[in-house]
């Protein structure tokens, strides 16, 4: 499937990890959480990996073959329901714990953004570290 060269690459993404998604949560103890838990989470997954999208304009670590125009419009919108499968779980921790991943997620940002050669990676790690102490204080 990946190989396909089409106008439609976004949706084959989206349909695959969307079907992934249900069927992991088949497996989970909890098992599906509704169509209004998973619609939030894919909203608030699209920002989060624009974020990634920002951050890589500095960084320079992937680029995308795009093999078709897709407009402004399109180009907004078909990635953004590619980002809308991304979010992973928030797990529970202890307070201190909770800032401390915050205060690392802003010391790996800021390292990524000063030298993105040398701490490429952080790319991953910042967001999730920051995120998820916040979500976890919350």
């Amino acid at each position: 499937m990946w190989s396909l060269e089409t106008y439609w690459n976004p949706l084959f993404f989206v349909s695959t990890w969307v079907s992934a998604t249900l069927l992991m949560y088949s497996f989970g103890p909890s098992g599906y959480p509704g169509w209004r838990r998973h619609l939030a989470l894919a909203l608030v997954s699209v920002p989060i990996w624009w974020w990634f999208e920002l951050i890589n304009a500095r960084v320079q670590n992937w680029k995308y073959i795009i093999l078709f125009e897709y407009g402004d419009v399109g180009y907004a919108l078909l990635p953004s329901l590619a980002f809308s499968t991304v979010v992973p779980a928030a797990s529970s921790a202890s307070r201190a714990l909770r800032a401390g991943e915050i205060v690392a997620g802003a010391v790996s940002l800021a390292l990524l953004l000063a030298l993105p050669a040398q701490f490429f990676i952080l790319v991953w790690v910042a967001p999730f570290l920051i995120l998820d102490g916040v979500v976890g204080l919350r």
